[in-house]
């Protein structure tokens, strides 16, 4: 199934257009918008799950995340 588009207008800095054309071209500009905002939308529902789970279960302790921090960044070994 195709999916649905609806045409828009936005005004955006004109440096960031011209360096977003730049690299995508005029025909790639719709695209590479959507996919920003796509981006944008999955970091927000992600930060608001987060705050749900917080409110929910408390704050991760500090002591945890800093374990976490340094198995991620290798530092635990």
């Amino acid at each position: 199934m195709a999916a649905e588009y609806a045409k828009v207008s936005v005004t955006l800095p004109a440096g960031l257009l011209q360096r977003i054309r730049g690299r995508v071209g005029t025909r790639g500009l719709s695209s590479y918008v959507a996919e920003a905002l796509e981006d944008q939308e999955r970091r927000s529902a992600l930060r608001a799950w987060l705050a749900e789970q917080e409110d929910e279960h408390g704050p991760i302790p500090a002591r945890l995340l800093e374990e976490v921090r340094g198995d991620w960044l290798g530092a635990g070994d």
